[in-house]
């Protein structure tokens, strides 16, 4: 399966990768294949059992969104599959203070 607008690959988790679950949230939903390289090949991901806690909690205590992170085997490679389900509601992922005004930051996946 090849990224597209509800597929995105990363090689490895980093935090800053919430802003693509919101997107997909905001969206029409979508996966987050953790361990995958951009051409699509397993490469693994390093602590796959400690993030598949790790992600679900910072997604509802950042985002307030659940998502169902699961774990499948590529070969000899453990890689994550994180999905996320579009949502009625808009998906904000901070709160930022703007001039003394509270600002929310909302993010859109646009088409690849």
């Amino acid at each position: 399966m090849p990224e597209a607008q509800t597929v995105e690959y990363k090689e490895s988790w980093r935090e800053e990768y919430l802003r693509v679950l919101a997107a997909f949230a905001n969206t029409d939903g979508g996966q987050l294949l953790i361990g995958v390289d951009d051409r699509g090949r397993a490469v693994g991901a390093e602590n796959a059992v400690k993030l598949m806690d790790e992600i679900p909690n910072h997604a509802i205590g950042k985002l307030g969104l659940h998502p169902y992170v699961e774990y499948w085997l590529c070969g000899q490679q453990t890689c994550l599959k994180v999905t996320v389900e579009w949502q009625k509601e808009p998906v904000y992922l901070e709160r930022r203070l703007l001039s003394a005004q509270a600002v929310l930051s909302s993010h859109c996946r646009a088409g690849i």
